[in-house]
């Protein structure tokens, strides 16, 4: 991993119909090779943030009307989907993550790739590798797979694409605790192979930070904190106030700027 940034945010606000201002001043980053955790509750302008960087954004009726997304030094903002998934960006998104007609291979066959034949049939075959339950399912419509499996798919799909950054909505949500474990395992398993960069959305705190480097905290449409998973992890402030962990349970992000200010170390790390 280098210390040059792959994906920087600066400064970005989303309006959805020319009206609901999403979100406000984003400004974060991603690393080559690194894991990135976008945190927060539900309206937090998560899934905004990833539909932005990704494209789709605009068939949301939504528009990036202030700041700069720049990936590899070229700007992303308001580009079309199919254009920044040439440049090395895939999203899986948080639903319809599979084509439910489809088998597992046409699933994994039908989605825009950056490689070659070649290389595009040995990402196919590590994807069945890594997730042998989709190898032994492959003739099988998606609609018929489980959850965890259409995760698996989802991701796998979005693998042949050829990315350099992975985005990813809620990896964890419906799962049982165990499927949420192996696609963990799985996908970092992935990252190390391909030599991915993974920028992960997640309400559930303890799953991203058993995977992310870096996490930023959002709320209301804006980032409330930001550090590294060793801060986020072991402050027992940042647990009590910003992921639920302490005695006094999930409180409003906002309630520890005050507690921020004074301790003085939950700045960029």
């Amino acid at each position: 991993m280098t210390d040059a940034p792959l994906l920087v945010l600066q400064g970005v606000d989303v309006v959805y119909k020319h009206v609901v201002r999403a979100v406000r001043g984003i400004a974060l980053e991603v690393k080559r090779g690194q894991v990135v955790a976008i945190l927060g509750a539900n309206g937090a302008g998560k899934t905004t943030t990833l539909r932005a960087i990704s494209g789709f954004i605009g068939l949301d009726h939504a528009r990036v009307t202030a700041g700069t997304i720049v990936f590899k030094g070229e700007h992303l903002e308001n580009r079309l989907p199919h254009q920044i998934t040439r440049l090395g960006i895939s999203i899986t998104p948080e639903r319809d993550k599979v084509f439910p007609n489809l088998t597992v291979s046409e699933n994994m066959s039908v989605a825009p790739s950056r490689l070659t034949n070649a290389e595009r049939k040995r990402t196919t075959d590590m994807v069945f590798q890594f997730f042998p339950a989709l190898a032994a399912r492959r003739n099988s419509e998606a609609g018929l797979l489980s959850g965890g499996e259409r995760q698996m798919l989802g991701i796998g799909a979005k693998l042949v694409c050829g990315p350099e950054l992975l985005l990813v909505d809620e990896l964890s949500l419906g799962l049982a605790p165990l499927i949420t474990q192996e696609l963990i395992a799985r996908l970092m398993q992935i990252k190390d192979e391909l030599g991915l960069s993974l920028l992960l959305v997640e309400q559930n705190a303890a799953v991203a930070l058993q995977m992310a480097d870096y996490a930023y905290v959002f709320e209301n449409g804006e980032i409330a904190l930001e550090g590294d998973r060793a801060m986020m992890r072991g402050n027992r402030h940042i647990q009590e106030l910003y992921l639920g962990g302490g005695a006094g349970g999930r409180r409003n992000y906002r309630d520890a700027r005050a507690a921020r200010e004074v301790r003085g170390q939950h700045g960029r790390a």
